[in-house]
């Protein structure tokens, strides 16, 4: 699950980040983008749908949608959205969610793993 620092981690090149990608893409891993995530790393890289088009279309890339019952429950915890968003559907999967920013989870229970 990653977190939009993940994914701007990615844009950047990191190699770990552009492994995971690569085994997504050839069906052997799965890797899960929270929509909220996405928002908020297009809020940071401007990349526009030509950018996004080699992550959102791998093969074991899924992005997961904000419904309106996690919408509401997560309205009511502390944190920044897009960790609330990012933690809750990773602890609903059971996996730690990829950060370069731990301390947006300050608070939330849960695995990271930090890039």
């Amino acid at each position: 699950m990653l977190d939009a620092s993940a994914m701007v981690a990615l844009f950047e090149g990191h190699g770990g980040l552009y492994s995971m990608l690569q085994e997504a893409d050839a069906g052997r891993a799965r890797m899960f983008l929270p929509a909220v995530a996405v928002a908020e790393a297009e809020t940071m890289l401007r990349a526009g749908y030509d950018g996004w088009g080699m992550l959102l279309f791998a093969a074991g890339v899924e992005v997961i949608r904000l419904d309106q019952s996690t919408a509401i429950e997560l309205g009511n915890r502390q944190g920044p959205l897009g960790a609330r968003h990012a933690m809750h559907e990773a602890r609903a999967i059971g996996v730690a969610v990829v950060t370069r920013s731990p301390g947006d989870y300050a608070g939330l229970p849960g695995a990271l793993t930090i890039v």
